[in-house]
């Protein structure tokens, strides 16, 4: 009956998020609540909700009567999970009201009152730390709806506040002027600015916070490495920030190379403290304690009266567990990871014998039960998949096998059953990643990680164990100068491979070809599971029908044009390089392109179409297996009168005479491009006029950036489609989702 209710509220949090997200294929910051509290919809649910509760209520009731009797009902089986089902719905629909309440839903300027938390990141002249906001007074602006959800304001904001007048700690009080904007992650709120121009910051308080500890923690270990660095050892400034990151969560000082190194080696997940480390910590505590006291007990002679000394191992896990969960901040992640070890602790003492899935059930009950939200977060998946793949190449077979064995097999496990939803998130395999965790996970795992905690303890008890802490020094910095060097050399074999972003069919398919291949040896024809990798790998590059027309919007964002040989970029010049540089990387990613370019996006020497937009050309060159990468890029000048041809792209453009603006339609062999800029009505219809012969099409694919989706009524009035293709990471407009509809035209969301 326990995990019937359980799988069912699983079930229950799983299906709202993914109906709301399409298929978990955008963000949860750009949907929408499926309904509102006051719709006839919402009163139908919560009365099936009651309903669901009653019917519970009995089922459990008839479960109690017929136990004794030993009889199987396959009724309350289905009762239940329909009832634990109702139940995770209704409070993911809770959760997803709270965190849509939190989020900052428009740019604007705003004057906040709250408390820096965490640790800040300093960088140069400018520091970027994460604000809490406070309750709010009269004076302070508020982002959101008026319903009091469960977490409200438990999302923080990430300031960045260039040339502070005083030096940030975590616990300070401030009132700030911000500029705000959105955010699509789902650990912040927003991203705000610090405006002195509009606006004095005030320093109001100060308060007590267990991040002051990590922050005064994170200041001695700097002061004991510029102790006890020795010029001549050279550690290539790599062991400060590996063990602010594996101590402290604090990543600020890793370099990008860095995290390109891990990235590409497949060890991304080292530097980010989440299940892996919480449990190696809980499992090391437990073996400390477990063993150090079965024989030191056995030395004195004495024995334990009411507890047990696996008692006592085991709340030293749980304990070890929630004090580094505290070193770290309690990130998401790490919050989820401490929830799990205290889940598996306690079903431990209950139930000696504990049958792995009922963990990882119970684990990830617990886990939704305090964060709904984490399900539509990469990590969660990552975790409790890993945990179920090494489950099941590890459990139920028969003997037992070497420990260098176990360990391979499952890192090909994890290698093979990790890759769907790798090529799903990250868009990257790296296809020696097995290889660098046989090597790296233990080495961090069981040397590393402990060896940090003894330096950090050292460097706190000051001079008196200046020659020890020395010591344990120089070999940090062996072990991680040899762990530096060994991915180095297997990031120069080349051999990450990136993707374009697979469909959620293909990646569910090879998931279960996945489990198929981690079955017994002695399962006939698991082999042929392999196959149902090929949908994953073989996504290819996705073609856009000709006689479809795509609508573009070019204020303020980049637009990107994939010709499968060639890029078209298109964006705007009020955009800062550094912002223009990180979406086009981003874009790369996402489309599965590798980047040998030399040299920056945008450069001097570049040229404008206009005085408002640029626009580039970046060559592609073909590898093997479906691989591509970005080899050089061209700039031309395309804003005229008339019809310019390149390669198989004609532009045709308007420019209006005195007037900063340029439109621009595109059409070649790959399909037709409008990239609808700035202007009022009648600069539109001038615009569409001209170019009527062009413009006819049954479908228009518009495409979703920022929030912008420039779909005209005179757009659609000169087109006049059957069709309407919507596709992108936000969720349309009333006012174009009026216009299709008093136009009766059909509306596709991709």
């Amino acid at each position: 009956m326990l995990v019937t209710l359980l799988m069912g509220f699983c079930g229950g949090v799983a299906v709202y998020f993914a109906v709301v997200t399409h298929g978990f294929g955008i963000t949860l910051a750009s949907t929408n609540l499926l309904f509102q509290w006051s719709s006839p919809l919402s009163i139908v649910i919560i009365g099936g909700f009651v309903l669901g509760a009653v019917l519970g209520v009995l089922v459990f009731a008839l479960y109690l009567v017929v136990k004794a009797k030993k009889v199987f009902l396959w009724r309350q089986v289905v009762a239940g999970i329909v009832f634990s089902g109702l139940v995770g719905g209704w409070w993911a629909f809770i959760a997803h009201d709270s965190f849509l309440q939190s989020k900052v839903v428009a740019p604007q300027k705003v004057t906040w009152r709250g408390q820096v938390v965490g640790l800040p990141e300093v960088v140069g002249g400018r520091v970027t730390f994460l604000f809490e906001r406070m309750k709010p007074v009269a004076s302070d602006q508020l982002v959101g709806g008026d319903w009091a959800g469960l977490v409200k304001y438990s999302l923080p904001l990430r300031v960045t506040w260039e040339g502070p007048a005083q030096t940030i700690k975590p616990g300070q009080i401030w009132r700030f002027p911000l500029n705000i904007k959105p955010s699509l992650s789902h650990h912040i709120s927003g991203i705000g600015y610090v405006q002195s121009g509009w606006g004095v910051p005030q320093l109001l308080d100060s308060a007590l916070t267990y991040h002051q500890l990590r922050f005064a923690l994170k200041q001695r270990l700097l002061d004991s490495y510029s102790v006890y660095e020795e010029p001549n050892l050279e550690p290539n400034q790599k062991v400060v920030p590996l063990l602010l990151a594996l101590l402290l969560g604090d990543r600020s000082l890793l370099s990008d190379g860095d995290w390109q190194l891990f990235s590409d080696t497949g060890t991304a997940h080292l530097i980010a403290i989440s299940g892996l480390h919480i449990g190696l910590v809980a499992s090391l505590a437990y073996c400390l304690v477990l063993y150090g006291m079965r024989y030191g007990l056995r030395l004195v002679r004495v024995r334990l009266i009411g507890v047990s000394v696996y008692q006592l191992a085991h709340l030293a896990a749980l304990v070890a567990a929630w004090v580094y969960g505290a070193m770290a901040g309690y990130s998401i992640p790490t919050q989820r990871a401490c929830v799990m070890v205290t889940a598996v602790v306690c079903l431990r003492a209950f139930y000696p014998v504990v049958n792995p899935g009922l963990s990882i059930l119970v684990s990830a009950a617990c886990v939704l039960l305090f964060d709904p939200v984490a399900i539509v977060s990469a990590s969660f998946w990552l975790t409790f998949m890993a945990v179920m793949f090494i489950f099941l190449v590890l459990q139920g077979r028969l003997g037992s096998l070497a420990l260098t064995r176990s360990w391979i097999r499952v890192q090909l496990a994890l290698f093979v059953g990790l890759m769907p939803l790798s090529l799903w998130y990250f868009g990257k395999v790296a296809m020696l990643g097995m290889l660098s965790n046989l090597v790296a996970v233990p080495l961090v795992g069981w040397a590393v990680v402990p060896l940090a905690f003894i330096f950090a303890v050292l460097g706190c008890l000051g001079d008196m164990t200046g020659v020890l802490a020395s010591g344990v020094f120089w070999l940090l910095s062996g072990l991680i100068e040899g762990l530096f060097s060994g991915l180095a050399l297997i990031q120069s074999l080349d051999a990450a491979l990136l993707f374009s972003k697979p469909s959620i069919m293909a990646v569910l398919m090879a998931l279960l070809g996945a489990l198929l291949l981690c079955l017994p040896w002695a399962v006939p024809s698991k082999w042929a599971a392999l196959l149902m990798f090929i949908p994953l790998l073989g996504s290819g590059i996705s073609k856009t029908p000709i006689d479809r027309l795509q609508v573009l919007t070019s204020d303020p964002l980049l637009v990107v044009i994939n010709h499968h040989t060639e890029l078209v970029v298109i964006g705007s010049r009020y955009q800062s390089v550094g912002r223009i540089e990180s979406q086009f990387r981003r874009y790369l990613q996402q489309e599965g392109i590798k980047s040998a370019l030399d040299e920056p996006l945008l450069s001097v020497y570049r040229q404008w179409i206009s005085e408002r937009y640029f626009m580039l050309k970046v060559a592609l060159q073909s590898q093997g297996l479906f691989q591509r990468k970005a080899v050089s890029i061209e700039s031309f000048s395309l804003c005229k009168a008339e019809p310019v041809q390149l390669n198989a792209l004609s532009v045709l453009s308007l420019v209006s005479e005195g007037v900063d603006r340029c439109q621009l339609l595109l059409s070649g062999s790959w399909g037709r491009y409008l990239l609808v800029g700035p202007g009022d009505v009648a600069e539109q219809l001038a615009f569409l006029d001209g170019h009527r012969e062009v413009l006819t099409s049954k479908e228009v694919n518009g495409l979703l950036i920022g929030g912008n989706f420039l779909l005209s009524g005179a757009l659609l009035n000169v087109i006049d489609p059957d069709k309407v293709i919507v596709r992108g990471n936000d969720v349309l407009d009333d006012v174009s989702l009026a216009r299709i509809r008093a136009r009766d035209i059909e509306l596709v969301l991709q």
